[in-house]
C-alpha cells in the first residue's frame, strides 16, 4: 500500500461498502464497553475485556473515519492551481494524522497487554 493521498484513496473507495457496518461496530463496542465497566466492580477480571472493547472501538471508529475522509479528494475537484496545492497540503496531513491515528489503538492494545 502506497502512504499517499491517491492510495489511501484506492483502499477508501475498494472497502466504501463497509462503513456502515464499521459505524455499527463502533456503537456496539461502545455500548459493551459501558456494559462490561458497570461489570468489573462484580468481577475484576472484566476490566481487562472493557479496555479491549473500548481499544476495538476506537479502531473501528478510525477505520469508519478514514473510509469518509479518503472516500472522495478534494484536490481531484479543484480547478484553480493555488486551492489544488492547498487541498493537497490537506490531503497529505490528514495522511499523517489518519496513519497516527490507525496505529494509536494497536500500540494500546500493545501496552494493554505487556502492563506497561
Amino acid at each position: 500500500m502506497i502512504f499517499s493521498p491517491k492510495g489511501f484513496n484506492k483502499v477508501a473507495v475498494k472497502y466504501a461498502h463497509l462503513k456502515k457496518s464499521f459505524i455499527i461496530s463502533t456503537v456496539l463496542f461502545i455500548v459493551l464497553f459501558f456494559i462490561f465497566s458497570n461489570m468489573s466492580r462484580q468481577n475484576p477480571y472484566l476490566s481487562f475485556v472493557a479496555m479491549c472493547t473500548a481499544i476495538l472501538g476506537a479502531e473501528t471508529f478510525f477505520i469508519a473515519g478514514f473510509l469518509q475522509y479518503f472516500g472522495k479528494l478534494d484536490s481531484s475537484t479543484s480547478l484553480n492551481p493555488f486551492w489544488y496545492f492547498i487541498t493537497l497540503a490537506k490531503e497529505w496531513l490528514e495522511v499523517v494524522i489518519f496513519v497516527v491515528l490507525l496505529l494509536m489503538p494497536l500500540v494500546m492494545a500493545t501496552m494493554l497487554a505487556y502492563g506497561v
